[in-house]
């Protein structure tokens, strides 16, 4: 279900958070292009066309060897060492990696100023719509996964 918002102020936007979800766990992603205008809602990885010709096999694979050459090099990165390939492809998408990750955030203001820090423009050179994607849910975390063990 999809209940879209044109907000055109910083106030409006505040209100439309705070007045329109629901409790509960909410998050937010900002794009500077809308879903309608091409810019799907896709992990990084899911964008090069060519990756997607490959089988899900290959494309696992791939990622792996991508991975396995990012922790070779990761030591100058960071300060610690991950703990699991599931942080280390966190740190890789940090560092600008594509990954099956996509980047959300209960933070409306940050979602917000991924929205508004640069301005897209279409090829008349108008600026373009941009928009923040709430998605409404209650997933599981991983903490949650943990204390089950």
């Amino acid at each position: 279900m999809s209940t879209p918002f044109a907000i055109d102020s910083f106030e409006a936007y505040l209100q439309t958070v705070r007045n329109e979800l629901p409790d509960g766990r909410v998050y937010f992603r900002g794009q500077t292009k809308l879903v309608s205008a091409g810019y799907e809602l896709k992990p990084s990885i899911g964008r090069y066309g060519h990756l997607l010709k490959r089988s899900f096999r290959e494309r696992d694979e791939l990622e792996r060897e991508v991975l396995d050459v990012f922790s070779n090099h990761l030591v100058t990165h960071v300060q610690h060492l991950p703990r699991s390939e599931w942080e280390a492809l966190a740190i890789a998408q940090h560092h600008g990696l594509p990954t099956r990750f996509m980047d959300w955030t209960e933070n409306p203001l940050v979602a917000l100023y991924f929205v508004v820090r640069e301005t897209k423009l279409n090829d008349d050179g108008k600026a373009m719509d941009s928009a923040v994607y709430v998605l409404i849910s209650d997933p599981y975390r991983f903490t949650d996964f943990h204390r089950k063990q």
